[in-house]
């Protein structure tokens, strides 16, 4: 999957081994993702940025600081404001993909700064409400498919009920039947290990950059 957001999550949320150095901004340039409608662009994506830095320096305290539930409150803030007319987009399936990488940020925020409290009302509701619409949403188009690949996975790593965890692994199948691709399975195996986390009481089940230390193959 060569599309430029997904290379961007892999390499740095997914494959993202030096803990070293904040994750540099994507490159989301006219050129290097023509495939994106702008308002992904201009308005989303540099918050998906901010919220996998903020995912960094969380990792670095040994508890969450005051630094960054004020950082995580700023960025719900700004995702609560966004919004889209139908008229800046391609077509109408592009709404959905935009509110549903709304809801996986405030998802991962929520984790970033509640580590242990992904079964949250708020959070299992806002999950159950973004499988409905990815449920509706039509998969058929490889660019439609590429940007569900994140939300998906953000919104897989929360689940914690096995009829959610099973349309999960649904969508999955529903995905790679569109954009056939290695990365996608390594995806849907890191949210499948994530449960397993969760289910055997592990701190920060939710938390998968640690995944290439578990024994997955």
């Amino acid at each position: 999957m060569d599309h430029p957001i997904i290379e961007y999550f892999t390499h740095h949320a997914i494959h993202g081994r030096d803990r070293s150095r904040t994750p540099s901004p994507p490159d989301l340039s006219p050129r290097s993702s023509p495939d994106i409608p702008t308002p992904f662009n201009t308005d989303l994506f540099p918050l998906m940025h901010r919220v996998t830095a903020l995912h960094f320096h969380s990792r670095q305290e040994p508890t969450i600081s005051s630094s960054t539930i004020c950082e995580a409150v700023e960025l719900w803030s700004q995702l609560d404001r966004l919004t889209l007319s139908d008229e800046d987009l391609p077509s109408p399936e592009y709404q959905t993909l935009h509110q549903l990488h709304v809801s996986a940020l405030f998802i991962w925020l929520h984790c970033i700064t509640h580590p242990d409290d992904i079964a949250n009302q708020k959070v299992q509701d806002m999950l159950a409400n973004g499988l409905a619409r990815i449920a509706d949403l039509d998969c058929s188009s490889p660019d439609a498919a590429s940007l569900l690949v994140v939300p998906l996975f953000l919104h897989g790593v929360a689940s914690v009920h096995s009829p959610h965890r099973d349309e999960i692994n649904q969508h999955f199948t529903r995905l790679d039947d569109t954009i056939s691709d290695p990365t996608l399975q390594t995806y849907q195996t890191i949210v499948q290990w994530t449960w397993t986390r969760h289910d055997s009481q592990i701190h920060r089940s939710w938390d998968w950059t640690d995944w290439e230390d578990a024994d997955l193959t």
